[in-house]
């Protein structure tokens, strides 16, 4: 079985990355690959990030590739475009623990299990949709979107968005659309063929359009007890303590309704138009109104992006401006 594990690096200037790379060094299961995709960021900062790959050679079946342009997105491309029986991501800033390769390998051995996330210790990112989810529960766009996630924990709603029950999570196994790329696998079947939607600019949502993709080919994503990993508390695409970095996240939330309809899980409009009626969340009716928009105008991805980057909240955080108002679930 090839195993081959993706790893996204952008500024780390070699802060935690050598963490990481040590605790694969340890793994149970030693049959895998390491293909570190490097952005350039600041020449001294990637030198010593290069350093720390280069102390690791040794150890690792380790593979470089530089990312030229594009965004986190680009990134996964490059990632499956190497062939794999099961990749397996995480971030720069995560520490493994020593079976955590061995447990996806187990995991996937389930033939229905397509895209499955392991145990995350530390810093989490926030589903934005989850702080209106129970104003808005009883409303059809906040109900499962098909019969096919009646059992899934996290769900894609009819109008679109992501959301999880309000409600413990279940122990051991269960299905769920909220995976998170800094401890999840996936099968090589579920990406062949596939490219990632480059609709975003922070990467949001890119593992459940994955596990939704997965969906369509037959295949389900899950939560499971195992493969821990702790996350270091700093700042990242999807985490964050600056107010303005936070509520540019939280419309990149609100925009899913495009990249799900693009991705060919077709939304009603009308469903869009009646949550922007309802949602008293400027934020949240921004982004809503920008999905709706490439929806109704069929809009490539990169398209989409350059819409993101003139809404008024990626406006407001390049120019230091809070202008956030409204409802602030």
């Amino acid at each position: 079985m090839q195993v081959t594990i993706g790893i996204p690096t952008y500024k780390n200037d070699g802060h935690t990355i050598g963490n990481l790379l040590e605790a694969l060094t340890k793994q149970t299961y030693k049959d895998f690959k390491v293909k570190v995709i490097m952005k350039r960021g600041e020449r001294r900062g990637d030198e010593k990030t290069l350093q720390i790959l280069d102390s690791f050679r040794g150890d690792l079946d380790l593979n470089l590739v530089y990312q030229e342009e594009g965004l986190f997105e680009e990134a996964l491309n490059l990632l499956f475009q190497e062939k794999a029986d099961i990749y397996i991501t995480t971030d720069d800033d995560a520490t493994p623990s020593p079976t955590w390769v061995e447990d996806h390998v187990r995991i996937q051995e389930m033939e229905w299990v397509g895209c499955a996330t392991g145990e995350i210790e530390g810093s989490k990112w926030v589903n934005y949709p989850n702080l209106i989810f129970d104003e808005f529960r009883d409303k059809v766009y906040m109900k499962p979107y098909s019969k096919d996630f009646q059992q899934y924990h996290g769900f894609l709603t009819k109008g679109g968005l992501s959301v999880d029950k309000n409600e413990p999570k279940p122990e051991g196994v269960f299905k769920t659309l909220a995976v998170a790329g800094v401890n999840m696998s996936v099968k090589g079947e579920v990406v062949k063929g596939y490219a990632p939607l480059t609709f975003t600019l922070r990467g949001t949502y890119n593992e459940s359009l994955i596990a939704l993709n997965g969906m369509r080919k037959g295949f389900h994503s899950i939560n499971f007890q195992g493969a821990k990993v702790n996350h270091a508390d700093r700042e990242s695409l999807s985490r964050t303590k600056n107010k303005l970095v936070a509520d540019y996240l939280a419309l990149e939330r609100f925009v899913l309704p495009y990249g799900v309809n693009y991705l060919g899980f077709y939304i009603d409009e009308s469903l869009i138009n009646q949550m922007i009626n309802d949602i008293n969340w400027d934020i949240a009716k921004e982004g809503l109104r920008i999905a709706l928009k490439g929806i109704k105008e069929n809009v490539e991805p990169l398209r989409f992006r350059e819409m993101l980057m003139e809404s008024r909240y990626y406006v407001a955080l390049n120019e230091k401006k809070d202008i956030s108002r409204g409802q602030e679930a």
